[in-house]
């Protein structure tokens, strides 16, 4: 029923029509609506009427009083929405003019005149012609008492007459005080409607610049994601191996590399640039390009020799000696000798993990930036440590940011920690690289909604099994 209502109170609605448009819509259907259901409890004496003639009456009473509603309706349907208004008026006028001769008295009338007064102030924006229609009604209630008793409406001692000019004054005093209190309220509502549209531009501007921002980062993905090397390029060189690699936004501040030196020398690298997301994209595209400066133009392969190499491009690059800038990387180096069976590595705050002979253990990197804004007051040189394996005894090895580990969730909303993560690794090392990288997804993903907890940095893991 409610949604019935709703329907019908919103027949000729387009998205086109403003607030007070909308408003007289309504009141205009609503009215429509009750005279049709106030027509309903006068129906019922036709059903008990025993004569021919009060039936007919009784029927065209109220065909005369319900179809001017649905023309009213109709009009509003077709989007005539100010014929559906003036003929409302009009109707009234004329249910109006009709009254004294159908109750037989004046009496009351006047209530009857205040409601056409009421509507034609609320529904109509032309002032004048509101005046005008309001004067015919006027005119309309006063000659209908008059013709209703003509031969006593003028004499002194009954007060017909000065009833009717009271009327009359009262009437237009609530006129201009309705009239009033409408300006007002449109003066309000035009200022809420400026301050929507202006807020509706700003939102679309906002809008606007947002898709062009978002568009540019996602370009910007497109060009990391070219720069970082293909799966198939690493297997080439590295038969069992995957790297999880899951930006907080969409694009990171990791990355990893890979250069290949011989058919059985590689070198692999993470590295875990300041911030995340756009900033962090950008330095890690510097020191990418940096990276490729000093192993591929330069031919320095030694680990330690190659972060002391990016330590001083790095700032030199951002001109550290000279400014504030304070932006720089953690990052872990390892050449791997396929054929000698030894990897050497070296790590700038990043170490490497190992699992052989079912035990895990750690090389720590140097507790040292690359680039500017170090927490360690010393700057020692890099070190490189050295590990070996066998086809008896290989080595599975695992380099990573530290997002991981410091990712907040679980039930207690802490850390994975260190040891946590190397917990985890220990538990699925002897997977297949392929299942090791989807336990760590869900790993991950479980810890995080455990506590309901968003990705609170970018999540790099490269892990390698040599045999």
């Amino acid at each position: 029923m409610r949604k019935f209502i709703f329907t019908i109170l919103h027949i000729g609605l387009t998205p086109q029509l403003s607030f007070s448009q909308i408003r007289n819509l309504r009141i205009v259907n609503g009215i429509s609506v009750l005279i049709i259901l106030m027509s309903i409890p006068y129906a019922i004496p036709a059903f008990l009427a025993t004569s021919w003639v009060e039936i007919k009456k009784v029927i065209l009473i109220n065909i005369v009083s319900t179809l001017p509603a649905f023309i009213v309706i109709y009009f509003n349907y077709r989007k005539k929405y100010f014929l559906a208004i003036f003929f409302l008026i009009i109707f009234f006028t004329f249910f109006l003019s009709l009254l004294p001769f159908i109750t037989g008295r004046y009496g009351g009338s006047h209530l009857a005149l205040t409601s056409v007064l009421v509507g034609t102030v609320l529904l109509l924006e032309n002032r004048w012609l509101s005046i005008f229609l309001f004067i015919l009604t006027y005119f309309a209630f006063a000659g209908a008492n008059i013709a209703q008793s003509p031969d006593n409406y003028f004499q002194v001692e009954v007060d017909y007459l000065t009833f009717t000019i009271g009327v009359f004054v009262n009437g237009f005093l609530l006129y201009y005080a309705i009239y009033a209190f409408k300006t007002e309220s449109q003066q309000y509502q035009s200022q809420l409607e400026n301050q929507k549209e202006e807020i509706q531009t700003i939102n679309d501007e906002l809008s606007q610049t947002n898709q062009l921002i978002s568009d540019s980062i996602l370009y910007a993905e497109r060009i990391q994601q070219a720069i970082l090397p293909e799966n198939s390029q690493i297997g080439h060189f590295l038969e069992s191996f995957f790297i999880f690699f899951k930006p907080k936004d969409i694009v990171s501040g990791d990355f990893y590399s890979f250069y290949p030196l011989t058919e059985k020398q590689v070198i692999v690298i993470v590295g875990d640039c300041t911030g995340h997301g756009v900033p962090g994209a950008m330095m890690s595209m510097l020191a990418t390009n940096l990276l490729d400066q000093i192993i591929l133009e330069k031919e320095i392969y030694e680990p330690s020799l190659i972060l002391e190499e990016l330590h001083k491009a790095v700032r030199k690059a951002l001109r550290q000696n000279t400014n504030q800038n304070q932006d720089g990387l953690d990052i872990g180096i390892c050449q791997i000798d396929l054929q000698n069976q030894s990897l050497i590595f070296a790590g700038a705050t990043q170490n490497l993990i190992y699992i052989q002979n079912q035990q895990i253990a750690e090389l720590k990197g140097n507790r040292r930036n690359i680039g500017g804004g170090s927490v360690y007051a010393s700057e020692t040189p890099f070190l490189s440590q050295k590990l070996t394996w066998t086809a008896q005894n290989p080595i599975a090895f695992y380099l990573s940011s530290d997002g991981y580990k410091d990712q907040f969730g679980g039930k207690q909303k802490k850390k994975i920690t260190t040891e946590g993560f190397k917990k985890l690794l220990y538990q699925i090392h002897t997977l297949s690289p392929e299942a090791q990288k989807q336990a760590m997804e869900q790993y991950i993903t479980h810890w995080k909604n455990e506590s309901q907890e968003e990705q609170t940095d970018d999540l790099t893991v490269w892990g390698i099994v040599l045999a």
